[in-house]
């Protein structure tokens, strides 16, 4: 255990005792140094780069005064009536849409459902899609700032709303006597809805997520604890530069930090200036990463936000098992945490059975000219083999054979490190094309078949890397690998896959039939920009 990475040291525990009272030092001094405790996950990470300079002046960090949009108090409120504005004329060009390729569809197709109509008849039809859907967007939480990994719990909330918003409207206007209008334009409007809506939202998550990315949106924060959880969370803020966070630096009660800049934020001090640090940098979040101290420590820190006007999160105790699912109860207003371990029933499974058996099938009859000639053209241009077979481990430790058209020369290890650029000397002049669209995955369809793999699902590891896995690892064998998944159309796919668990987690977590149709839209949409592995 490192003891360096205490965000509250034995001495700095006096001194912030010595300005509070005697009773809580000896209480606070053995609850913060469980900080060092492993913390599951984190304490696995490497330790990031600590670099020593001069203790940078307060007035030196000031949030950056930079061309902002809007004030950031009033950009949700601004954005949440953009979007509503946007979802309604959403809607109204759907059903403009359907009627006019229905007005040029009926009469081509010689049906005799085909009537010409005037749009006044559709007007109450209109009316009641965009209270449905507008109602529906809002119960769904479509309205509220979602921060889901990749945007996917977005696109999936899409998914239900529309098919429940389609439901209601068909109910409301068979009890109102309305249902005299065209099946061929109810059909073709909600089928444009649901496409033009998609691409709307994702356009506009795209534009917002420009804005924080730019600094013209930003909220200045700082992160209280510089060990091992607030530097994992300072990760992710680099990582991820879309959510919108500057961190202006640290705050630490562990004296050895002061002076030294931790991930390219500098330490600014103690609890003894937090008041002023917050007003100097101009601060408007807290993000609190001491998982183990007192929780008098942490009132203490609250009360100084509250004073200040900043606004805080606090990373729990139960990190580690946070980052898995909790369930939370409460008995006559005592809330209780448990953990809730993810349940899959015999229908859910069921459902992606029948749907990978189905798809795949599809995908194979459609597909095989393709893979035919990418077959012949790996045999013609490298000697060896046309598939490239390894070991992998599935669901429950089961091992089994995992196939891929050969991309590398035959004399490259099995097990070999995964290329990390594009100019491996080990990948064939083919095999870059291969690995590029991600076509060379296309043989574990029949993995698939067999029912090694799923279309959707965690990557399956080698087996000597499953056998260093710990509990948390573990839990990806709980659920069948899949051909694609978050991990894969992520950003992040240059990490080793037991590296991230992020991914993985969310969607063990959150697995659903929605949820798997949208990474495999996504999927197709990475492929056809080439963004595959090296």
């Amino acid at each position: 255990m490192n003891k360096s990475f205490s965000p509250l040291t034995p001495k700095a525990e006096r001194n912030y005792s010595a300005q509070n009272s005697a009773a809580t030092s000896k209480s606070s001094a053995a609850s913060r140094s469980s900080e060092d405790s492993d913390v599951s996950l984190l304490a696995k990470l490497p330790d990031p780069i600590v670099r020593t300079h001069e203790t940078p002046s307060l007035r030196n960090h000031q949030a950056p005064h930079g061309f902002r949009l809007v004030t950031l108090a009033y950009y949700q409120q601004i954005l949440t009536a953009i979007q509503v504005i946007a979802d309604t004329a959403t809607i109204i060009l759907s059903f403009l849409a359907g009627y006019f390729l229905w007005k040029w569809i009926g009469p081509r197709l010689a049906l005799d459902l085909y009537e010409p109509e005037s749009i006044n008849r559709y007007y109450s039809f209109l009316g009641v899609t965009l209270l449905t859907t507008l109602v529906g967007n809002e119960v769904h939480g479509l309205y509220q700032p979602q921060r889901s990994l990749m945007n996917v719990r977005e696109f999936e909330l899409i998914l239900k709303t529309w098919g429940k918003a389609c439901l209601f409207t068909l109910g409301i206007l068979f009890m109102a006597q309305q249902l005299y209008f065209s099946r061929g334009i109810f059909i073709l409007s909600w089928t444009c809805l649901l496409m033009f809506m998609l691409v709307q939202r994702y356009a506009f998550f795209k534009f917002n997520n420009y804005l924080r990315r730019k600094g013209f949106v930003e909220t200045t924060a700082l992160i209280y604890g510089a060990g091992v959880v607030g530097r994992k969370l300072m990760e992710k803020f680099k990582q991820s530069p879309k959510l919108g966070y500057h961190v202006a630096g640290f705050i630490d009660d562990n004296s050895s930090l002061s002076g030294k800049a931790i991930l390219g934020a500098p330490v600014l001090g103690d609890f003894s200036n937090l008041r002023d640090t917050i007003r100097s940098t101009r601060a408007t979040k807290l993000f609190i990463a001491l998982p183990q101290v007192p929780s008098k420590v942490v009132v203490d820190i609250l009360n100084v936000c509250r004073e200040t006007g900043c606004e805080f999160q606090i990373v729990p105790s139960l990190y580690d098992i946070v980052i898995q699912r909790v369930k939370v109860t409460e008995v006559e207003g005592i809330p209780l945490i448990g953990m809730m371990e993810p349940k899959y029933s015999f229908k859910t499974k069921v459902i992606k059975r029948t749907f990978d058996l189905a798809a795949t099938l599809i995908l194979l009859t459609l597909l095989s000219p393709l893979m035919a000639a990418m077959a012949l053209i790996v045999k013609l241009t490298s000697k060896g083999p046309i598939f490239f077979i390894q070991k992998r481990v599935g669901q429950a430790g089961r091992r089994f054979r995992f196939f891929k058209f050969r991309s590398m020369y035959t004399d490259t290890p099995v097990y070999a490190v995964t290329p990390q650029t594009k100019n491996d000397p080990r990948i064939t002049p083919i095999g870059r094309f291969l690995r590029r669209s991600s076509l060379d995955e296309l043989p574990q369809l029949w993995n698939v078949l067999k029912g090694d793999m799923s279309l959707v699902g965690p990557r399956p590891e080698m087996p000597f890397i499953v056998d260093q896995y710990n509990d948390l690892h573990r839990q990806r064998l709980n659920v069948k690998p899949g051909i694609t998944g978050l991990w894969q159309i992520s950003a992040d796919r240059k990490i080793a896959i037991h590296e991230n668990m992020d991914y993985d987690m969310y969607y063990i977590n959150n697995q659903s039939f929605l949820l798997d149709l949208v990474i495999l839209v996504k999927t197709i949409t990475s492929c056809l920009k080439g963004i595959g592995a090296y």
